[in-house]
């Protein structure tokens, strides 16, 4: 691993890359999935796997209904209605109704809930909650604050371009971006502003259209996708906005889900199939690698047998060893294809297209989910501080 000469805070010589835990086979998704860890199970795209080994458990209840939340004394949260007009209703346990609010029609993209710090946020692309016509007019994306026992609205935000990713909140700042054809922000509001139209404290113009990020360590990092001219992640300094530093990339960053932060490390998808991991402090390259490359199946003298990548013992149904060689069967056509057969796009917008990829940490593991339904596991390892014997 090399070390980079501009971080002095953390010894990589000695630390080996993230290595392959596991492997596993979940379902296909087109939207972004829900990942979650409850106990001794991983709940992720409609199914339970064990964490260590990735092994199949039962099936899930199902798909998470849309914008489903619950709040610490049980309250349900949900979306309800049509694409033209959403309501957002608060159940208790027993799925009594404690209050309901509707949103305006022209929403485009969302609306999205979030539960955080006390606030049920709602955020979109469109008018929103906004009534006057002042805002109607310059409102295409929004946020909206209210408070998650009465439903009160505490305060409400209007970004100049469409909000298509859930914000993000940490201490007293949120943080959101929008997406126009002129204005492609990241936002830093306060949670408990002056003025219930809400308090920007800074914002931040990037290269390309913001696509999903996360707050760690006094730093903001966001995707972003600028078209032809490719791709950045963005580091920000949470305190004013200040651009620390950016990594170049070809294909749309973090476009299903944020960015990932385990300790010295941030890890990000990327459209033409790569995860990346950067020294978050510099955006120093320390590691990337190609979803799926990784081999787990081997040939005996009694044909193909899937192994755990970790132990080598069998790990896969006869169900998941046939959804395995269907993938790499995929994979190599797509490899044999002539390119002048792919339009016009070249070869690797045309992968790229079919490399839809979502990643979540929980301590120091790293989970991967590819968009046929294949997840991986990755243990991230630690450095140690210069000087330190760990």
């Amino acid at each position: 691993m090399t070390l980079d000469n501009a971080d002095g805070l953390f010894d990589f010589s000695a630390a080996p890359e993230p290595t392959l835990l596991w492997r596993a086979v979940t379902q296909r998704f087109y939207d972004a999935p829900a990942l979650r860890m409850e106990g001794p199970r991983l709940y992720v795209n409609g199914c339970a796997l064990d964490p260590d080994t990735g092994r199949r458990i039962d099936e899930d209840a199902g798909p998470t209904p849309n914008g489903l939340l619950a709040d610490l004394d049980g309250t349900i949260f949900t979306l309800e209605g049509g694409r033209s007009r959403q309501t957002v209703m608060a159940r208790t346990p027993t799925h009594q109704l404690k209050w309901s609010s509707a949103l305006r029609p022209a929403i485009f993209n969302g609306p999205m809930l979030s539960l955080c710090q006390g606030l049920l946020l709602i955020s979109g692309a469109g008018q929103g909650g906004f009534s006057s016509q002042r805002f109607i007019k310059l409102s295409k994306g929004y946020v909206l604050a209210l408070d998650p026992q009465s439903g009160d609205l505490l305060w409400m935000f209007a970004t100049d371009g469409e909000v298509s990713h859930r914000p993000v909140v940490s201490n007293s700042r949120l943080f959101l971006a929008d997406s126009d054809y002129e204005t492609r922000h990241v936002y830093c509001l306060s949670t408990t502003p002056k003025s219930r139209l809400g308090e920007c404290l800074w914002q931040c113009q990037l290269a390309g259209a913001p696509q999903a990020g996360t707050e760690a360590g006094g730093f903001v990092y966001w995707g972003s996708y600028s078209g032809p001219t490719g791709a950045y992640l963005y580091a920000l300094d949470a305190a004013t906005g200040t651009v620390r530093w950016r990594f170049h990339a070809k294909r749309p960053v973090a476009s299903l889900s944020p960015p990932c932060v385990i300790d010295d490390w941030v890890f990000f998808p990327c459209e033409e199939g790569y995860i990346y991991g950067l020294d978050r402090l510099t955006g120093a390259l320390r590691w990337k690698t190609m979803v799926g490359d990784a081999k787990t199946i081997t040939e005996t003298p009694t044909g193909v047998v899937v192994t755990d990548a970790a132990s080598g013992f069998e790990g896969w149904s006869e169900e998941e060893r046939r959804e395995w060689e269907q993938y790499e069967k995929e994979r190599e056509t797509q490899r044999d294809t002539p390119l002048e057969s792919k339009g016009s796009n070249d070869d690797e917008d045309t992968a790229a297209s079919e490399r839809k990829l979502a990643t979540w940490a929980f301590g120091n593991r790293l989970y991967v989910l590819e968009h046929n339904g294949f997840m991986g596991c990755y243990i991230v390892p630690r450095a140690t501080l210069r000087g330190s014997s760990l």
